[in-house]
């Protein structure tokens, strides 16, 4: 956050507090001994300006604290104390306190952000003042006898948050946070409020806990937020036209209702009684949103649990991929081992063959008793080994030393017998370099093997619940294996040993499942996360609902709990306008998925219901109105394809293969605005007629799309395994179907599917000519095609 940002902190609040139906009353005490300002935003300079005191003890507790130039506090009697609690400390650079104390003095800050040092000038010493960012707080005590010393803090004070005021300031900021959610030029502002709250209210007593999950839930909505603003890839809910139409009509009626009768309890004209009857009707209104809010919690809890079947699925998946590349490998390193016994054979046959050249090639020059006959067999009894040959070889260079080079064709001849020398020693290097290639295979396939069989599924789970949450460490350290064991086998591969080709696809096959299962685990966390989030947040409810029916029971002869229950009703207000622009969020991303044009709707919770009913009313017009940008309803379509030859052998080989349908895909070249309705895919020439075959296919969750030459991108949750079962030739016994009769979402055939081969089903895949898929679409036409 930039300073010009913070100068504007409290305009900033002034413009968030107007939308409060009344302002904050914290705290300020000015005593003789002690002063105590509790406010969202100080000014220490202002502040100390407008009193004239001699306290010996200051309190000051904000969401902003600014110390803009110098400041000197009046000499201490005796003995003096200041506690600084704010999100932010603002200093001005190089601003300093100026302190006169006798005996003691103590200066306590708590502070999340605190970006530039504070000086304590105090008897001609400048003791400088910061704290780390691993801490929470810093303090700094001064002794006549004692002298200096620094004291680190990294818990927050569970005193402050007792503090009703502190505590009441808190709740405001919260508010605050909540009603600038969707302004996007106060999102760093927002963050920081959210992270301040959770960062104290965190391992706190129960009594905080209601106050950290509320921060926590819209703070995780803000980092979803953040996410899919900053992804290419816009984001489609899976959402169902009427049950979803239906729940923002009912969070609109309700939220009217809810905020006309607020606004009457707010009524000076009103009696007591008056608003101890509206606050009982508001308190039943809040008992309904604990109830939808407990619907949230249904619907996460299913996700948590598919979820979680998933991931135990695809674990079992990748502990026999596992197993399979273990088997793979032993069948590789003997390949290997195969591969080197037969470079030793091949080296012999050519060996004897390079002998026999050799010796006639010395016979025709050399004369000796018994002529080039002899000379073959006194080769021949010292080259039954490769290591005799050599030695032969040796030997012949010095016979031919003696030759007459003199002699043209004795030249010739020498030129031929210092080939066929060269050639044996060639042979021999040759089978040398074999060797230790063979011995180098072994070693790195050992090491390959052994990187695979640390996979420790247990440990895997555990990094993507703590340290390595995204997955973003194990994806890079596996696809370096992967490269590595790539670059291992090429060689291997276009060598023709036997178990390399195997292994190599064992190996890739390990690897799809690997991501799958991190994104299957990450998706498990995600979703438990969530709906425990939730599920505390329904808890929460209940304690809050339990406490205002405490307070207005008593309200009778406690009117002084007026203003806190106008706060808890209002927090449920906000809190309801809030997640009702969730729930509008989530229908625009669908609205603009299924008209492919984005709306003039900007969502902002400080927003009036009237005004949200209005926006509400905008998006609906907007998706009548794409009917005309459409100039019709999209056509029925059947498109077929074919995988190419790498993808069937891969299928052959592994009973599963993931590809991609890209937007140029010739097949679908003509075709626009296209939305797949149903997939089928057939095994060709594979099983004898009537013979039932399972398959089951699934996608990532990415799409794309097309449209008068524009080009889009969507993310929505991956397609789980859905089964296609027929019986061969082509008997569809379960189809695989993506209806669009009651969701916003229907998938786009662009994107990367997976088809996998039942492991029940034990059909032999041997005879596999080519891998068919036919795609069912709703689509337009390019009108040039």
């Amino acid at each position: 956050m930039t300073e010009l940002e913070h100068k504007n902190l409290r305009e900033t609040y002034e413009y968030a507090l107007d939308f409060f139906p009344f302002k904050p009353k914290l705290e300020k005490l000015t005593e003789e001994v002690e002063i105590l300002v509790c406010d969202l935003f100080i000014d220490l300079n202002e502040l100390f300006d407008k009193i004239e005191t001699k306290a010996r003890v200051f309190r000051f507790y904000g969401d902003v604290i600014r110390l803009s130039s110098n400041l000197k506090i009046s000499p201490f009697a005796e003995n003096g104390v200041m506690l600084i609690v704010a999100r932010r400390f603002e200093i001005g650079e190089g601003c300093h306190i100026s302190i006169d104390y006798k005996k003691f003095f103590r200066i306590v800050v708590y502070a999340m952000e605190m970006p530039h040092e504070l000086k304590i000038i105090t008897r001609d010493q400048t003791i400088p003042f910061i704290i780390n960012n691993s801490n929470i707080g810093k303090c700094l005590t001064l002794h006549d006898e004692e002298g200096q010393r620094d004291e680190d803090i990294d818990t927050f004070d569970s005193a402050i948050l007792k503090k009703d005021s502190f505590f009441k300031m808190i709740r405001f900021s919260l508010q605050i946070a909540t009603a600038l959610f969707y302004e996007e030029s106060k999102t760093e502002i927002v963050e920081s409020i959210l992270s301040w709250i959770i960062k104290i209210t965190k391992s706190q007593s129960k009594q905080y806990t209601e106050l950290y999950y509320q921060a926590l839930s819209i703070f995780t909505q803000l980092k979803i937020l953040k996410e899919r603003s900053e992804s290419k890839a816009s984001f489609v809910p899976l959402l169902n036209k009427e049950i979803y139409k239906d729940r923002i009509e009912n969070f609109l009626r309700f939220a009217i209702s809810y905020e006309d009768k607020y606004n009457k309890v707010l009524d000076e004209k009103y009696t007591n009684e008056m608003k101890k009857t509206e606050f009982e009707t508001l308190l039943k209104d809040c008992n309904d949103m604990t109830r939808m809010h407990e619907h949230l919690k249904g619907i996460e809890e299913a996700r948590y649990i598919s979820s979680l079947k998933l991931r135990k699925n695809e674990e079992n998946e990748l502990k026999n991929k596992i197993h399979d590349v273990k088997e793979k490998s032993e069948n590789f390193k003997n390949g290997i081992e195969e591969w080197k016994q037969q470079q030793e054979i091949e080296a012999q046959k050519k060996m004897v063959a390079a002998i026999f050249d050799l010796a006639v090639g010395v016979g025709k020059i050399v004369v000796q008793p018994g002529g080039i006959v002899s000379f073959i067999e006194t080769i021949e009894k010292t080259s039954s080994s490769i290591s005799d040959a050599l030695n032969a070889a040796e030997a012949v260079k010095g016979v031919i030393d003696i030759i007459d080079m003199k002699n043209n064709e004795s030249v010739k001849q020498l030129k031929e017998v210092h080939d066929n020398v060269k050639k044996i020693e060639d042979i021999n290097n040759d089978l040398k370099s074999n060797i230790k290639k063979a011995e180098s295979l072994n070693s790195e396939a050992q090491k390959g093997e052994e990187r695979i069989q640390s996979l420790d599924i247990n440990k895997l789970e555990i990094m993507l619940e703590t340290e390595d949450r995204k997955g973003i460490h194990l994806k890079a350290k596996w696809n370096s294996i992967k490269n590595d064991m790539i670059k291992l086998l090429k060689y291997p591969i276009d060598k023709g040993i036997n178990g390399a080709n195997e292994y190599l696809n064992s190996l890739e096959s390990l690897f799809i499942y690997i991501d799958v299962y991190i994104e299957a685990k990450i998706e498990e966390t995600e979703s438990f996360k969530e709906y425990s989030r939730i599920k505390l947040q329904v808890e929460a409810c209940e304690k809050k609902e339990y406490r205002l029916k405490e307070l207005i029971k008593t309200y009778d002869t406690r009117h002084d709990y007026y203003n806190e229950i106008i706060l808890s009703l209002f927090e449920r207000l906000i809190n309801t306008k809030f997640w009702m622009s969730t729930y509008m969020e989530n229908y625009l991303h669908a609205t603009y998925y299924w008209s492919l044009s984005k709306s003039n709707v900007k969502l902002l919770v400080i927003k009036t219901i009237e005004q949200h009913k209005k926006d509400y009313q905008t998006i609906c017009d907007e998706l009548e109105r794409t009917y005309y940008k459409f100039r019709g309803s999209a056509q029925p379509s059947k498109h077929t394809i074919f995988l190419d030859e790498e993808h069937t052998k891969k299928f052959k080989n592994d009973r599963f293969v993931t590809f991609e349908i890209s937007l140029d895909h010739k097949e679908l070249l003509s075709t626009q605005y296209v939305r797949l309705h149903e997939i089928k895919v057939f095994l060709n020439k594979v099983g004898d007629e009537g013979e039932k075959i399972s398959l089951y296919i699934s996608n990532t969750g990415e799409f794309a799309d097309k449209f008068e030459n524009k080009e889009y991108f969507f993310k929505s949750e991956p397609t789980r395994n859905k089964v296609f079962i027929y019986k061969v030739p082509d008997k569809i016994l379960t189809e695989v179907l993506f209806d669009d009769s009651n969701v916003y979402f229907v998938p786009t055939p662009f994107s990367q599917w997976t088809i996998k081969l039942d492991k029940n089903c034990k059909i032999d895949l041997s005879r596999l000519e080519s891998i068919e898929i036919e795609l069912n679409v709703k689509c337009y036409f390019k009108e040039d095609q």
